[in-house]
């Protein structure tokens, strides 16, 4: 946050804001680190079927958007904050087949229901640049976890529980009549419940390009980087670093009241994960959990905006064992999700 040079009692007041906003900043990891250290450390993500998986692979983005896997175009004026209210119903994020009598298999659902929420805040602390804070909770949530496939009487995993907080930023790079081009970058913090699908295996760095224009009625965004984790196993495939691409459209209907938003992302493992069957059969599998939502959003009063969106997973993970392929839904894609999402300027 930028002082003004003269008039002290505008420098003193702003004095006073930078003191609050590092107060509550440092108030808000020290609680983390307080709250969050016992939930991670219980789980085994070495374990041959790693609980460190998580059940959902969209971030959503704090704070000012309009969207929920990119932030919006332009960026605010120095000292701009906003805060985020994201509501989720996610239906089967994480489900496994396992061999079983029928010969379609046994499906474990590993997370079945999830009712999650995520807060978040946007801060421009200077020109052309701006600060995330993400936290999301499991606020109600069903399923076997990883117990199950080896115990069909184990006990389910933990309804209520914390995520993993990420700090974010980007910076405009260039502006021009194409549009604008961002570099930026996500830091993840281990610090979820990993036993219950709500924590990585580690921390988790994102860096990301963003581009995004406006021009009348319609903006569209897209983005594109990597997220760097350690490596972990479930089921057959391997969760790991991944390639992340997303795209994003909003069409202006009436003015303030209705526009109408759509988005997608793609994420992909580098590798693939490769099974020798017999001595002539080996599977190749690779997970690229992907999504698609689309909804509306309205602005009733001003600075306050709403959005109401639902999508479903997109069948974009291959196995290829011998001559035949197929295609699913990959680990940390909804079979359907739904998002109710409210964020307010200040």
């Amino acid at each position: 946050m930028l002082c003004p040079t003269q008039r002290s009692l505008d420098v003193f007041r702003c004095l006073r804001a930078r003191r609050s906003v590092g107060q509550l900043a440092a108030g808000a990891v020290l609680l983390a680190g307080l709250l969050f250290p016992t939930l991670a450390g219980a789980a085994d993500c070495d374990a041959p079927q790693s609980p460190c998986v998580p059940a959902t692979s969209l971030w959503i983005r704090p704070g000012q958007s309009r969207w929920q896997s990119l932030p919006s175009p332009e960026v605010g004026a120095p000292g701009d904050l906003s805060v985020s209210f994201t509501s989720e119903y996610i239906y089967k994020p994480l489900l496994l087949r396992v061999p079983s009598p029928d010969p379609e298999g046994r499906e474990i659902r590993l997370v079945h229901h999830r009712v999650g929420t995520n807060v978040g805040a946007r801060y421009v602390p200077i020109e052309n640049a701006e600060l995330g804070l993400a936290v999301p909770l499991v606020l109600y949530q069903t399923g076997a976890g990883t117990a199950g496939l080896t115990d069909s009487s184990a006990d389910a995993i933990a309804t209520t529980t914390i995520g993993d907080p990420r700090i974010e930023g980007r910076y405009r790079v260039l502006e021009g009549a194409l549009g604008a081009l961002d570099a930026g970058a996500s830091i993840l913090f281990p610090l979820g419940n990993r036993d219950a699908h709500a924590g990585e295996p580690s921390f988790v760095i994102a860096p990301e390009f963003i581009w995004g224009r406006s021009f009348g009625f319609l903006s569209a965004s897209g983005g594109l980087g990597v997220r760097l984790r350690k490596a972990v196993e479930l089921g057959n495939a391997t969760y790991g670093s991944q390639l992340s691409m997303q795209l994003a459209v909003d069409a202006r209907v009436l003015e303030r009241w209705l526009s109408l938003t759509a988005e997608a992302q793609l994420l992909s493992g580098f590798a693939p994960r490769t099974t020798q069957v017999d001595s002539s059969t080996r599977t190749s599998h690779v997970e690229r959990p992907a999504e698609w939502l689309a909804g509306i959003r309205s602005e009733p009063v001003q600075r306050l905006q709403l959005s109401l969106l639902a999508g479903t997973a997109l069948p974009t993970g291959s196995e290829t064992s011998g001559n035949a392929s197929e295609t699913f839904a990959s680990l940390g894609a909804a079979r359907f999700h739904g998002i109710f999402d409210a964020r307010y300027r200040f």
